[in-house]
């Protein structure tokens, strides 16, 4: 009778268990595709014609088309992202007369060669977030040498439109940036294409919208019955098509892909792409080229210096055209701690940017993620007063010698250096180097600054501050020897 019970007990757990998980197992609604895939629901009826299928659960009306910004670094796999946005509009767009769609591929229409007429689009679809799309410099971006596509989603919302039959509609959606950005200001270029002469599709995409009746299935599993289709429930997007230039898709012997087409460019939405692809007929995605700088320091023929002082830096970063917020991030190596002293470029126009550092020998700091067209000036302070030195700047691979700097002597092209973030600066500077860069054009260099310092010779003032406290205390010791030699003998 136990093992009865025990058993019943165990079966009604399993049913219980099984009751609450038939919802995970169910089969889950049809996703709206892209036109790209072919999930899509069979065409029936005539040429020209749509028919409801039999049976299929209503799906989502929103649409997702893509935003691109490539990401450019030649060696930084991540970067912080501009500071950008852009505003999108959808329009019904006017379709050319006799414009339709013709595949006997998998693109459309996985069971047969349809043709259809395309028409005009209709009603008032709206996109989320009132159109905006924007990258702000708490976003980063995946980079690398031959550029990373980077995306965000322009969700369009069809579900208040009423269609009022079945077809294929076409719409414009339109890209701009949204007031008081421009490219240059962003540090970003701007879509581009090699026939520059084609400027009006260079930020217009069409979309043709798949749309049959709807059948929405009920809390009873029984069919709602389609009435006049007066209604935008009483309509489906079963399926659409992104593409550049307002033309036909027409009809090919093979697969119709993103990089081969006799007819428009299919594309995800602002994107690359190309009409069939060669570099020369290839859309280009908005494009963020950055580099990077290495600044490192060396001291020779000074182990004082070596082990003990850290040479002022100051980094200044300078674009006049970029005056929306960038951020330059950084890595170092070594401690560059000395009192709080090391300071990241903040975040803001280049044309105000900064960043302090102090380096001991063996340390560097590289600067992450800047906007190509950027000047770099690196300025380095020798401030061991009566120190003379010999200092070697190497930029990337071009070296330069000043054979004989005195510290606390300015140079004429110096600038005023703050280390502690206040208008006190330095009252002396001994070397500026500078990195150079072309806006809109991808860096392909891995850019650095080595400044070797080498010790030609002290001045008796620079051999009184460095070893005038040693010197003291070893002249303390030798007067109180005696003192207590003294002391010891009057004890014994």
């Amino acid at each position: 009778m136990k093992v009865w019970k025990k058993f019943s007990a165990v079966a009604l757990a399993l049913v219980m268990v099984l009751a609450l998980g038939a919802p995970a197992f169910a089969t889950a609604a049809a996703e709206l595709n892209d036109g790209t895939t072919t999930e899509q629901a069979t065409w029936k009826g005539e040429a020209g014609t749509f028919a409801s299928p039999d049976a299929i659960t209503s799906q989502d009306k929103t649409l997702n088309l893509k935003k691109e910004i490539t990401a450019y670094n030649v060696d930084t796999t991540t970067i912080k992202a501009p500071t950008i946005s852009y505003t999108y509009t959808i329009a019904p767009a006017t379709v050319t007369s006799g414009t339709t769609v013709s595949d006997k591929t998998d693109k459309h229409n996985p069971n047969g060669s349809v043709e259809v007429p395309v028409t005009d689009g209709v009603g008032t679809p709206t996109i989320a977030n009132d159109g905006v799309v924007a990258w702000t410099t708490s976003d980063s971006l995946n980079a690398g040498t031959d550029g990373v596509a980077n995306t965000k989603d322009i969700a369009i919302d069809f579900s208040s439109v009423v269609f009022g039959a079945p077809g294929v509609y076409r719409y414009a959606v339109t890209e701009a940036l949204t007031t008081d950005y421009t490219y240059a200001s962003s540090g970003v270029t701007e879509t581009s294409k090699v026939d520059t002469s084609d400027t009006n599709n260079l930020h217009i995409r069409y979309v043709d919208v798949y749309v049959r009746a709807s059948t929405v299935t009920t809390a009873t599993d029984a069919l709602s019955v389609f009435n006049d289709g007066s209604t935008a429930k009483e309509w489906d997007i079963y399926g659409y098509t992104c593409f550049y230039k307002n033309q036909s898709i027409t009809e090919k012997e093979e697969a119709d892909t993103n990089d081969k087409s006799t007819g428009a460019v299919k594309t995800t939405g602002f994107v690359a792409g190309t009409t069939d692809g060669t570099e020369s007929n290839k859309i280009y995605a908005d494009s963020y080229y950055t580099f990077n700088v290495t600044v490192s320091k060396s001291i020779e023929n000074d182990n004082y210096a070596k082990e003990n002082h850290a040479f002022p830096f100051t980094v200044i970063f300078t674009n006049s055209a970029v005056n929306q917020n960038i951020d330059i991030s950084s890595t170092v190596n070594g401690t560059i701690n000395e009192e709080g002293a090391f300071k990241d470029p903040a975040a803001g126009a280049l044309s105000s940017t900064k960043g302090v550092v102090p380096l001991n020998d063996s340390e560097s700091v590289k600067y992450i993620g800047i906007p190509c067209g950027t000047t770099v000036d690196v300025y380095e302070t020798n401030d061991l007063t009566g120190a003379t030195y010999k200092v070697e700047a190497v930029v990337d691979t071009t070296t330069t010698t000043d054979n004989s700097v005195i510290s606390g002597t300015a140079p004429t092209d110096a600038v005023a250096q703050a280390m502690d973030g206040t208008d006190k600066a330095h009252a002396y500077e001994s070397t500026k180097v500078t990195v150079t860069t072309t806006a809109d054009v991808d860096d392909d260099t891995d850019h650095s600054v080595a400044i070797t310092n080498t010790l030609l010779n002290i001045s008796p003032t620079g051999v009184t501050l460095r070893y005038a406290p040693y010197l003291a205390m070893m002249g303390a010791g030798i007067v109180a020897l005696p003192l207590t030699l003294r002391k010891k003998e009057e004890l014994f």
